[in-house]
Formats: structure tokens, C-alpha cells, sequence
């Protein structure tokens, strides 16, 4: 059974009531919801940080829900989208949802499978999307070629520099960098990183495993250390 509990939705609407409502009819499903009732700071949240299931309101003022789908699907294309609605809405958008919902609401347990299918199907359709940082190219061969092998989207840098500037400017479910390279070492890149991205999931490897270096790893932010030599079960480690 796939557990969509812990997932989060972030859901739009510029009634304050409705948002309330939603979030306690959806309360059971065990999802960390947000409740945004501004649009425009709503996309800016979107586009930023990651999130699982989008559901928001077509009429809003400023943008409405077609403009914000229009925003924000192309930064994460694989997530679903609901959209509530009632009346129409322009074709180009209804081929970017995962379902509508329409207004008034429908019986509370439709309402739920609605939300419970649209979950699912960002499950399974959705790449992860990992950043390898370091500066051995043999390596992130290697690292690239098993995460491949899994379904996994890949970009590799060989330098913790240039590391932390497409991990600020891209979208990366993981960030995995090496402790030890030239330009900037992991922790480093990781407690800059977390300054404009706390949530940024990120694993370091190393060969220098002391307690000084897993204690400063973790003071950063850094989920998880991996050992040098990798073994062929590291892919499966880096999401535990």
C-alpha cells in the first residue's frame, strides 16, 4: 500500500472559510496542509519549495487559479493539481490537472478520494530529481549510471562552487555532495545552501568519517552521511 500521509498540499482559495473547511475535511488523510489565501504569495511559495498536491480556487483577484497553474506547473511538471471550479476553464489548463472539484463541494467522501487519487498519481508519475556534487568524475559516473538505472533524474557538477549555485537556482528532491573537494566542502555548501533553502533535503558522502565531521554535518542541516566507498545499495540508502 503507498502511504500518502506526511505529503504536503497547499491549498489556494481567497475565502477564508472555505480554506478552514477544506483543512478539516482533509485532516485525516494525515498531510501537512497549507492554507495560503493569496495567490501571488501562494505562487511564490510553490515555485520555491517543494510540495505534493495543489488545490486551488479559479476565481481569485489578481491571479486566478488558471494563472497559477499556468505559473508553477512548469516548475514541477509531474505534480497534480486540483482545481475547483464552477464553470469553465480554458483547455490548456484542464490538460494540466490531475481533477477538478467543483463547487458547492461534493459529498465529504468523493471529496477525499478526489484529494486521496490525486496523490497517488503524483507518486507514481513523479521523477525524482537528485543534484551530485563532487569533484572525482569517475564517481559521479558511477553515481550517475545506478541513480539512472532506478528511474532517477540526474545532474552532476565536479565542483562544490558551482554545486551550490544550481542547487539554489534549481529544483532538486536531494542534493548529494562530497564532503572533501577544493572549492567548497560539503558541510560548507550545505550550511550556505540551507540559508535560502532550509528545507533542501541533502545527503553528504565522505572517506573522512570522524566525529568532528558527522557532528558539524549534522549542526548544518545535512540528513545523512554516506560512506566511502559506495556500495551498490547506496541509491536505496540515500532516501531512508
Amino acid at each position: 500500500m503507498v502511504e500518502i500521509s506526511q505529503k504536503t498540499i497547499v491549498i489556494v482559495d481567497d475565502e477564508e472559510r472555505l480554506l478552514d473547511a477544506l483543512s478539516v475535511l482533509l485532516d485525516s488523510l494525515g498531510c501537512d496542509i497549507e492554507l495560503y489565501k493569496c495567490p501571488d504569495v501562494a505562487a511564490q511559495r510553490l515555485i520555491n519549495k517543494p510540495w505534493h498536491l495543489l488545490i486551488t480556487d479559479q476565481s481569485m483577484p489578481g491571479l486566478t487559479g488558471s494563472d497559477l497553474v499556468r505559473m508553477v506547473a512548469p516548475f514541477y511538471p509531474a505534480r497534480p493539481i486540483i482545481l475547483m471550479t464552477g464553470g469553465e476553464m480554458p483547455t490548456d489548463v484542464r490538460e494540466l490537472l490531475a481533477a477538478t472539484l467543483p463547487k458547492p463541494f461534493p459529498p465529504l467522501a468523493e471529496l477525499r478520494e478526489t484529494v486521496r487519487r490525486a496523490l497517488l498519481l503524483g507518486y507514481h508519475s513523479q521523477k525524482k530529481k537528485v543534484l551530485c556534487v563532487d569533484d572525482d568524475n569517475d564517481v559521479l559516473e558511477v553515481i550517475a549510471h545506478l541513480l539512472l538505472a532506478q528511474d532517477v533524474e540526474v545532474q552532476c557538477v565536479n565542483s562544490g562552487v558551482a554545486g551550490l549555485e544550481l542547487a539554489k537556482s534549481g529544483n532538486y528532491d536531494l542534493v548529494l555532495t562530497d564532503y572533501k573537494m577544493p572549492d567548497l566542502n560539503g558541510t560548507s555548501l550545505a550550511q550556505q545552501l540551507k540559508l535560502e533553502k532550509p528545507d533542501q533535503d541533502i545527503v553528504m558522502m565522505t572517506a573522512y568519517a570522524d566525529s568532528t565531521t558527522l557532528q558539524a554535518a549534522h549542526l548544518v542541516g545535512i540528513r545523512k552521511i554516506l560512506h566511502k566507498p559506495l556500495d551498490s545499495g547506496f541509491v536505496s540508502k540515500i532516501w531512508e
